[in-house]
């Protein structure tokens, strides 16, 4: 037995280092919305594109002051935030194990289920993508405020403690609108166990209501809505078939990760899945109820997304897993250390978890990378032509398996990264189609054929268009950038 956790301490080691590396935030830059926030940031908005995240964005502020144009500060941020989340993840378990399961030594299962989510590979958007840092830090307000919660029996501080996280979150990310439900849920548990009374968890739930509603109304004055377009197009529109299929892929896409083509890792993900929540209903009833309980907070932590969805094709909107995997690995932590009986098995399991997550996440970096180096080297090219009075571009790239490039701001690139003349105009022509990847490595060709300008200008249909030392097109092919003076 000590054998056997020395060898799954060191695979848990091993993977949280090789996560660092896929990490590394010199190998990552700028993707898509980061050209468009980042300098709105930078010029002290903190209500931008209608979105009600002021803490978020005081964060980016706050690295401009850092960091500048310099894209692997920001990311450092990033990666620090996640390392953050995850130690008070372990202190969450080590929290919940000993107050509802008795159990002491749990310094062993704390370190594996927070390396676990450090190297989990199905939220990697909220850590490698700059913007993706609202989930991460949303999550620690809410794991913060539900820490104080579990505690508020105890001492008045930590009544006051999960106000100030439940007020916090509420200012970072949507995600801790569910946490009333959370709360509720643990008063319930607290209740079941006799460790409360009906009285005094009504008392606190309704102190979260009334928090909530200030919010509410305070979000309305400021952006005078309360949930956007964006958001809720399909909730607002009453498209419960749309909610309900995006409800089940969220609750897939928590387990397995987009397009396996390898068809042994994808059952080794589902397996996995199946005997944990198998394992969970053969627990005692006092264990079995806590486990449950938390495994309806995952399942309730995906409802704010249901009108969004996550990607099934790439990586995209992972950040949406971000707290929903963080909940779903405080569950597998409980299953796992109650199985008492079975741990000599269950135990193995964690290490076909960490060496799945750790090969996806590599995969899935390698994404976020490419995307990055697209993007530098267009940043690169419109350097070397800053004198071009008009930028022609077609099939602008979208993103890379789901890692965004530039969807949006490349014009507002161009004039933060590039410091364009305001003269200068942006024309794009078309977007590729994001189903289609681009080769890597990628590559630059120069060209002078006057055919790929007309075919700029058949697609605008304008006959505006001269071919002079004034315009430079910017074509994207499968590829390799080509660029035309």
């Amino acid at each position: 037995m000590l054998l056997q956790k020395r060898i799954i301490i060191l695979c848990s080691i091993l993977s949280t280092l090789l996560a660092f590396y896929c990490y590394n935030p010199f190998a990552l830059y700028f993707q898509s919305d980061d050209f468009v926030h980042i300098p709105l940031s930078a010029q002290g908005f903190l209500i931008q594109r209608n979105t009600f995240r002021p803490i978020c964005d005081l964060s980016i502020m706050l690295d401009y002051s850092l960091w500048g144009k310099n894209a692997w500060g920001y990311h450092l941020t990033n990666l620090l935030l996640h390392v953050v989340c995850c130690i008070i993840l372990f202190f969450l378990v080590k929290l919940i194990l000993k107050k509802y399961f008795q159990q002491s030594q749990t310094n062993y299962t704390c370190w594996l289920i927070s390396s676990l989510f450090f190297v989990y590979a199905m939220h990697s958007e909220a850590v490698l993508w700059i913007l993706g840092r609202s989930a991460i830090l949303g999550s620690i307000f809410t794991l913060m405020a539900l820490y104080c919660y579990l505690q508020k029996n105890e001492s008045g501080k930590f009544i006051a403690g999960f106000i100030l996280f439940f007020s916090l979150s509420l200012l970072t990310y949507e995600s801790s609108w569910m946490l009333p439900l959370y709360a509720l849920l643990i008063s319930f548990a607290e209740v079941k166990c006799n460790k409360s009374t009906f009285k005094k968890e009504l008392l606190s739930i309704f102190s979260l209501l009334l928090i909530f509603i200030i919010y509410l109304v305070i979000r309305k004055s400021y952006i005078h809505e309360i949930t956007g377009e964006y958001e809720s197009s399909a909730l607002l529109s009453g498209d419960f078939i749309t909610i309900i299929r995006n409800y089940i892929i969220l609750l897939a896409r928590s387990f397995v990760p987009a397009l396996i083509n390898n068809k042994i890792l994808l059952a080794c993900f589902i397996i996995i899945a199946i005997l944990i929540l198998l394992s969970s209903l053969s627990l005692k009833k006092n264990k079995r109820n806590i486990s449950l309980i938390i495994f309806t907070c995952f399942l309730v932590s995906l409802l704010p997304y249901t009108s969004l969805g996550v990607d099934t094709n790439g990586t995209e909107a992972e950040r949406f897993l971000y707290f929903p995997t963080l909940i779903l690995c405080i569950f597998t932590a409980v299953v796992i250390s109650a199985c008492t009986q079975k741990s000599f098995y269950f135990q193995w399991l964690y290490l076909v978890l960490f060496t799945s997550h750790i090969f996806i996440l590599y995969i899935v970096t390698n994404n976020y990378r490419f995307a990055g180096d697209v993007n530098k080297m267009i940043v690169s090219e419109l350097q070397k032509n800053d004198s071009k009075k008009t930028v022609f571009v077609q099939g602008l790239p979208q993103s890379q398996y789901g890692a965004l490039i530039l969807r949006l701001g490349f014009s507002e690139m161009t004039k933060w990264l590039i410091n364009s003349p305001p003269q200068r105009s942006i024309v794009i022509c078309s977007q590729r189609s994001e189903v289609n990847p681009l080769h890597n490595p990628y590559s630059i060709t120069y060209s002078n054929s006057q055919k790929i300008l007309c075919t700029a200008k058949t697609i605008l249909d304008s006959t505006t268009i001269k071919t002079n030392t004034d315009t430079v097109l910017f074509t994207f092919t499968d590829s390799s950038l080509i660029i035309t003076k």
